[in-house]
């Protein structure tokens, strides 16, 4: 007995009310609307679950709060010159002056453009889509695909590391004698026609899209000087499944050029660049099974109710309309005729019977 009345009050709450099925009225115009739901829902559900199988990207702006004093600057360029002929410095902001070339490697090679594009027709490249877990693996990877050739080594490849302050600075590559000590450079030997494989600040890894990666400089001239203005904007990597951070900086530029033959400017490679106090972070983020779960249940629920409401106001507008109209058609058939009358029958008189 207090099991019935359990079961009854269980029964009370019961808030998906159960219609029997030969009272449910199936019509063509809810075939249809059926079909284009299922369609919608297919589309939206396919949708999220590529979205959840996706990497998500946070991007954020902060205020640069690490303390790193010291960046490594990546250098991988050629120079149309013979590397007896060649030499580099760098300077920062304090007045501390290195000569980079004890620092790099010069090796022999000759000038490729293989793959490479002049830098002026270079903003219309596209950024590729960057993957967070060859970020990690690859960071601090040397980079080894390249090598000297046997034929003639007319060019100089410039490689190496070199360790620069968090301050403004400038890096340039001149001839030995043209602004600096040592044996002066015949003039026709000048030829600063250059191309960088890589340019980067922080930890190298391949992969970095940078903007002066595989673009070239071609000249004629023997006094040309190339600037390159560099605005490095620190920034973080992280990666939330696995913990693992990456310090490293991106950077825009802004060059020009011009032929020095007839000024006191010096024809030369100079890359000028400054730190931003802006950081930027990087997050790859993974929804949540939960997550992805509430929004699968809110866009099946949504798509179906939103649909039967709309479905049950055309309804109701259809018969409004066509519902109204039968009725006074048939009204006006069951309607009789005013003013107009049946004529009597004359009755016939009975015959007595004989």
């Amino acid at each position: 007995m207090e099991e019935s009345k359990l079961k009854k009050k269980i029964t009370q709450l019961d808030v998906f009310p159960k219609i029997e099925r030969d009272y449910v009225d199936q019509s063509a115009g809810g075939g249809i609307i059926t079909m284009i739901v299922t369609f919608i829902l297919s589309f939206l559900v396919f949708s999220e679950c590529l979205e959840y199988l996706s990497d998500q990207y946070d991007y954020s702006v902060v205020i640069d709060y690490t303390k790193n004093s010291d960046i490594h600057m990546n250098i991988d360029l050629t120079v149309a010159m013979d590397c007896d002929n060649v030499r580099a410095d760098m300077y920062d902001s304090t007045g501390t002056t290195t000569y980079a070339k004890a620092a790099l490697a010069f090796t022999p090679t000759h000038f490729s453009m293989r793959n490479a594009i002049v830098y002026q027709h270079n903003s219309q490249i596209e950024r590729e889509e960057f993957d967070m877990d060859d970020i990690m693996d690859n960071a601090n990877k040397e980079d080894d695909s390249w090598s000297s050739y046997e034929d003639e080594k007319s060019c100089c490849r410039i490689t190496g590391q070199i360790d620069v302050h968090k301050l403004a600075g400038n890096f340039h590559i001149t001839a030995l004698g043209h602004g600096y000590g040592g044996k002066h450079t015949e003039h026709n030997l000048l030829n600063f026609t250059h191309r960088f494989y890589t340019f980067s600040f922080g930890q190298y890894y391949p992969g970095l899209i940078n903007p002066l990666d595989n673009t070239a400089e071609i000249t004629e001239k023997h006094f040309t000087y190339y600037q390159y203005f560099l605005s490095v904007v620190p920034t973080i990597y992280k990666q939330e499944s696995s913990g693992r951070i990456l310090y490293t900086n991106q950077y825009s530029v802004t060059d020009m050029s011009a032929d020095v033959s007839k000024s006191h400017n010096l024809p030369g490679i100079f890359i000028k660049f400054d730190f931003e106090p802006l950081l930027v972070k990087i997050v790859e983020m993974k929804k949540s099974f939960f997550h992805f779960l509430v929004r699968l249940c809110g866009i099946v629920g949504g798509i179906y109710v939103s649909f039967g409401r709309i479905y049950r106001i055309l309804f109701a507008i259809y018969n409004f309309i066509f519902g109204k109209n039968k009725k006074s058609s048939e009204s006006e058939e069951h309607q009789p005729l005013m003013g107009q009358t049946q004529p009597v029958q004359p009755v016939q008189p009975v015959q007595p019977i004989q």
